[in-house]
């Protein structure tokens, strides 16, 4: 018994139907695309309302008598813009800024201010938060000081010093409270490095107003930060050199010394190690010398001296040999010999003659008789 065929089992009636409905999605995405394409371009037509909102927009002072100084006041705010968007999207924070509100004729104290923006769109309403402030309004007072320099204990290496030391600009104009300025004690930079320094350098560092107490002060200065040329030079001392054989055999030689190469040398230290030290040893090897020659010695650093120079320095060597000058002295000449000969021969010769004469004298008086 055959089963009956289904209209799926038809694979023409199974693509016409896939056909249909593939070119049903087709349809009915190209009519959604064709509606939002269509929505986009309208709002070429139309001008849309919107905001935004901008942070970290800094507060400047607006409008005030000459001699008035305002502290406390706030380093910046939050503006929201509200607008047509076409507008909205071309303004930067460098278009407007924010400002107090005049404050020309206000009396001295603490005083609420109302903060305002200048410089945008008509078309652009705004919001600062915070749109108002409490501030301190006090007397001008201005001053020009000298800048001061500390030195950090770290900031040289051994053996080196500072020459010199040029800040720019050397000197700044102060603007604060006429309290506060009353109140100055020290205008100053601190000079430090990584790492402790063998070498001229060139740095900029912050400038610091302090009290007699060493607070910071809030005082406008016309620079906040310094530039110190600071010259960085070895700290040197010209020393003798003193001669230190090494290896001498005083058994069989006697030795003399005398400088041919420099007889100083340049040492380089902390001030304080310079300022113990007179000489420095010259160590001359000695030890296989048997005859006068010159030979170099070199230097030895004492302790905690960095360098010197010249490391080294030509010494002559004058040896005379001990073993020839006894030998000399214990062996007589051959002519002190043959002298020494000579004398006793004549001696024995002078005596027989003596005994001869006595012989014949008494031979002389027997025959008389």
């Amino acid at each position: 018994m055959m089963m009956k065929e289904s209209i799926f089992d038809n694979i023409w009636f199974v693509r016409i139907i896939s056909l249909a409905f593939a070119l049903f999605l087709y349809a009915f995405v190209s009519s959604e695309n064709s509606d939002q394409f269509q929505a986009i371009s309208n709002q070429q037509f139309a001008s849309i309302e919107t905001s935004e909102t901008i942070s970290n927009v800094p507060v400047y002072l607006g409008e005030h008598d000459e001699d008035v100084f305002v502290s406390e006041m706030p380093e910046s705010v939050t503006v929201k813009l509200t607008g047509p968007r076409n507008i909205i999207t071309q303004v930067t924070v460098e278009d407007f800024i924010v400002q107090t509100e005049d404050i020309r004729g206000i009396d001295t104290g603490r005083q609420t201010i109302r903060l305002i923006a200048i410089g945008l769109p008509e078309e652009i309403d705004y919001q600062i938060t915070p749109v108002r402030h409490v501030v301190q309004i006090s007397r001008r007072e201005t001053v020009t000081l000298p800048v001061e320099y500390e030195l950090d204990d770290n900031l040289l290496a051994e053996g080196f010093e500072i020459s010199e030391i040029t800040l720019s600009p050397s000197e700044v104009t102060l603007t604060g409270k006429a309290e506060t300025i009353a109140d100055i004690d020290r205008v100053l930079i601190k000079i430090n490095r990584d790492t402790p320094q063998s070498e001229n350098f060139i740095q900029k560092y912050r400038l610091q107003i302090l009290n007699s107490e060493g607070q910071l002060l809030d005082v406008n200065a016309s620079a906040s930060e310094i530039d110190a040329d600071v010259e960085v030079v070895p700290i040197v001392k010209d020393v003798d050199l003193s001669i230190v054989p090494v290896g001498e055999d005083t058994s069989k030689y006697a030795y003399e010394y005398a400088f041919v190469g420099p007889a100083q040398a340049t040492i380089q230290a902390n001030t304080n190690v310079l300022n113990q030290i007179s000489s420095a040893n010259l160590i001359v090897d000695v030890s296989t010398l048997t005859e006068t020659t010159t030979v170099t010695g070199n230097l030895e650093l004492p302790a905690n001296v960095v360098s010197g120079n010249p490391t080294t320095s030509d010494v002559q060597v004058i040896i005379t040999s001990l073993v020839a000058e006894e030998t000399s002295s214990s062996e007589p000449t051959s002519e002190t010999a043959e002298s020494s000969i000579d004398s006793s021969a004549l001696e024995s010769i002078s005596s027989e003659d003596e005994t001869s004469s006595e012989v014949s004298e008494e031979t002389s008086s027997q025959s008389s008789e």
